[in-house]
């Protein structure tokens, strides 16, 4: 028979464990409350980005805002070919010249808070292939203004159309299949902007060296004393050159030259503010 000292014994070691069974409960339970509330909260948000998402889904067609009008040398983008540079400059010895030709004509929207160019891809669905649909057109004019570098041309004219020119016709209500409508308007407005006077400020025609040197701020402003526009250049490091692979005009959608100068942010592949180089050797 237990004394009364051991039933005392008994009773507080009962006591004991329930009360601790009590504390883990009370210290438990606003613990699973909040890991409940902590669920509950980032379930929210998450169908809430998903909701903001669908909500800011982008119509390009409908939005875009301006073009970006882009041309180089064939031969010039190879600088900026980081796989391999001698590859590309040895598949485009055609290309041995000073002219410039048609990288695209891209439209485009202007985030207006970061003040950043924003590209979409305009043919989400099925991609279109290009054809040669008058070969006139294609062979006098594509082949010579708009050539690809790497890729067989009609490749590279249809990555073009899709990812670009297709916002182009349907904001002109233009049926998508038409995609030599597309090009025939860039091939125009790059006539039109006559592009070889932009040559003779690049390379005097008295001139029969094939590099061609310039301070960076010098020839921005003496492009945009010929043609009233901000050119934005694009160069590649090599061989301690900044060599200019790309240059890019900002369009209106009337395709007149915005001038503009602080409308695009400079982003990091652009040339620094040194010497640059035309290397069309």
């Amino acid at each position: 028979m237990k004394t009364n000292h051991e039933i005392g014994d008994f009773e507080a070691d009962y006591i004991s464990q329930d009360e601790k069974s009590k504390k883990r409960k009370r210290i438990l339970i606003p613990i699973i409350v909040l890991l409940i509330i902590i669920i509950i909260v980032f379930i929210i948000i998450i169908i809430n980005v998903s909701k903001k998402k669908k909500k800011n889904k982008i119509d390009m067609a409908k939005e875009y805002d301006f073009f970006n009008f882009a041309f180089q040398n064939p031969r010039l983008y190879c600088y900026s070919y980081k796989k391999d540079i001698e590859y590309c400059l040895n598949k485009t010895t055609q290309y041995k010249n000073n002219k410039l030709t048609i990288h695209g004509l891209w439209p485009s929207i202007i985030n207006k808070l970061v003040k950043e160019i924003k590209f979409y891809n305009c043919n989400t669905g099925t991609e279109i292939q290009v054809k040669i649909d008058d070969r006139d057109f294609y062979e006098k004019k594509m082949n010579k203004y708009w050539p690809s570098s790497l890729q067989n041309n009609t490749d590279f004219w249809t990555h073009e159309y899709n990812k670009h020119g297709y916002c182009y016709n349907q904001r002109n209500q233009i049926s998508v299949y038409n995609y030599t409508h597309y090009f025939k308007k860039t091939v125009e407005i790059f006539e039109q902007k006559n592009i070889s006077n932009l040559l003779t400020i690049i390379s005097p025609e008295k001139s029969q060296d094939l590099v061609f040197k310039y301070n960076k701020t010098d020839f921005v402003n003496l492009v945009k004393n010929k043609t009233g526009a901000t050119p934005y250049l694009f160069c590649a490091k090599y061989k301690d050159m900044n060599i200019v692979y790309e240059i890019q005009f900002a369009l209106s959608l009337n395709f007149s030259y915005i001038t503009n100068d602080n409308m695009v942010k400079e982003i990091d592949n652009v040339c620094p503010d040194s010497e640059i180089v035309f290397k069309f050797d």
